[in-house]
């Protein structure tokens, strides 16, 4: 990872334009899904919009199979069967300025966290929402760098406030409202680990 600018040149004004923001990524991703650029291009979105001041950065990304997803699931929350996407944030969102900042004077990148999506959950989800199995990954991609900003959707009005900006950063890349399900399965379910 590069480190901050070098004097005289200018700090990056987007996440989007940052080049030493790094999102790693791996696993084995689905033929159906988002590729690498793309993948960073949906978290710079996020940041852009509700997180900090760009910096020298790191974010992680795994694609996992279902039988990973269960483990992990079981050993966060507790709750033996996978899900479709967990976060694992590593700073407290009231300390991300800080960190940002900290960044930016020549400290330690940032570190974000960690994001663990099924591909196998994403698609039998997508298939009974009668939705694009990539669509639906880009929305939990962008839900899951929420959580790494601090976003959640325990009680009903940080669900709307995180609901609202998924649809905005969803809609600005041409893709539905993912909360409006038109196949069978009427519920989302989006779950974060905070360990």
């Amino acid at each position: 990872m590069s480190d901050a600018s070098s004097p005289g040149e200018p700090e990056p004004s987007s996440w989007t334009e940052n080049p030493a923001f790094a999102c790693d990524i791996v696993g084995d991703a689905p033929g159906w899904a988002p590729g690498a650029a793309e993948i960073r291009a949906l978290v710079c979105a996020a940041l852009d919009r509700v997180g900090p001041h760009p910096c020298p950065a790191e974010l992680s990304f795994s694609w996992v199979d279902n039988d990973a997803m269960q483990r992990l699931n079981a050993a966060y929350r507790g709750k033996d069967k996978p899900t479709n996407v967990l976060s694992f944030p590593a700073l407290d969102p009231d300390a991300l300025a800080e960190a940002s900042s900290h960044a930016r004077a020549g400290g330690p990148p940032l570190h974000f966290g960690d994001i663990a999506l099924a591909g196998g959950v994403a698609a039998a989800e997508a298939d009974a929402q009668a939705k694009a199995p990539a669509d639906h990954a880009r929305h939990l991609i962008v839900h899951g760098s929420l959580h790494l900003l601090g976003f959640d959707h325990i009680d009903e009005a940080d669900a709307a406030i995180m609901e609202a900006h998924e649809v905005a950063l969803l809609a600005a890349r041409g893709i539905a409202n993912p909360y409006i399900i038109h196949g069978p399965a009427r519920k989302i379910s989006h779950e974060v680990s905070h360990g």
